[in-house]
Formats: C-alpha cells, sequence, structure tokens
C-alpha cells in the first residue's frame, strides 16, 4: 500500500513528464511551421476579380465611391491583444488599404479566449506577428492591403517613431491599461 507522501510524489513527477512531454510537441510544430512556411506565399498575388467578388457586399453598401475610399483609407490600430486584434481583422477583410498595427506583448493562455486569431500553438510568440500571418492570409496581395506590423510599446516617447509617416485617416486606440491609454492621448495630441 502506498503512502500518502509516494503518491504525492508519483503525481507530482507524472505531472512534470506530462508538461515537458507537451512542451516539446508544441515547440517540434512551431519548429516544422517555421521550417515549412514560404515567406512568398505571404505576398501573393491574387486576380483582381478574387479581390472585388470578397467586397462584393461592401460595394453594395458603401458604393463605389466609398469602396475607393476605404481601399485608400490608412489606418493605425494601437494593441492587438482582445480588442485591436478583432479591430485588424475586420478592417482588413472590410477593404482599408493600408494598416499598421503596434503592440510589444505575446500571446498569453490567457489571452486565447479573447484574440481573433491566436492559437494555442502561438502562445509566446509576437501578437503582432501573429496577426500578420493571419492577416496575410485573408488578403495575401499588398496591391490590396499593404501591413506594417510594429512591434513596440506606444508610450508618448515611442509614438513619433510609430507615426512619423503618420497621415493615417484614423488612429484606433485599443490599448488595454489606464497609465498607457492616458499616455497615449498625450502622445497623439503632441
Amino acid at each position: 500500500m502506498a503512502t500518502r507522501s509516494s503518491c504525492l510524489l508519483l503525481g507530482f513527477v507524472t505531472g512534470c513528464a506530462a508538461t515537458v512531454a507537451v512542451a516539446l510537441i508544441v515547440t517540434k510544430r512551431r519548429i516544422s511551421k517555421k521550417n515549412s512556411t514560404d515567406k512568398s506565399s505571404r505576398c501573393r498575388q491574387i486576380p483582381d476579380e478574387i479581390r472585388d467578388e470578397q467586397l462584393s457586399r461592401h460595394l453594395l453598401y458603401f458604393g463605389q465611391d466609398g469602396m475607393t475610399k476605404l481601399k485608400q483609407s490608412r489606418v493605425l490600430v494601437v494593441g492587438v491583444g482582445g480588442v485591436g486584434s478583432h479591430v485588424a481583422h475586420m478592417l482588413a477583410r472590410s477593404g482599408i488599404g493600408y494598416i499598421s498595427f503596434v503592440d510589444f506583448d505575446q500571446v498569453s493562455v490567457s489571452s486565447l479566449n479573447r484574440h481573433a486569431c491566436a492559437t494555442l500553438d502561438d502562445v509566446g510568440r509576437s501578437k503582432v506577428q501573429v496577426l500578420y500571418d493571419y492577416l496575410t492570409r485573408i488578403c495575401p496581395d499588398p496591391r490590396f492591403l499593404q501591413l506594417e506590423p510594429v512591434v513596440a510599446m506606444y508610450s508618448r516617447e515611442t509614438a513619433p517613431e510609430i507615426m512619423k509617416d503618420g497621415n493615417f485617416d484614423i488612429v484606433v486606440d485599443c490599448i488595454d491599461d489606464v497609465p498607457t491609454k492616458g499616455e497615449s492621448y498625450g502622445a497623439i495630441r503632441a
């Protein structure tokens, strides 16, 4: 008959072994995925009629002039977690021509329930890179959608560099903490 301490030790060792096994599987998948990803497939040309069909319902609503404005619009999304990832995702599907998105953080297990496109395989990866990879699958042709992923903490100090080419039609604040949000308003006004 096993004692309580030997049962605890056995449980601990089993738990550690399972954790290591899962970590190895996830790491192997990431390496395999990384090696098999062909970067040229991210920037491939799609026929005009395919993009037109993708946006055909928008055209019915916005009309040709409205669609032209969307295609020429430049948007900056600051923070691509639970809110910002959904915002950037929908902007990419809407026909917006240029999206820059900024975040310094990495995908965590606790953020998976909120993030628009991150999966368990993305844990530990840059939120910006995960979003970029996903959006280029929606529209891989930079003639129709230009993406500028920026891995940085948005603050009063970093705002001038992040917004250097500026000319954004709109800046969408999706920052999730109050001190940074307060700082961002000062940076945008500056």
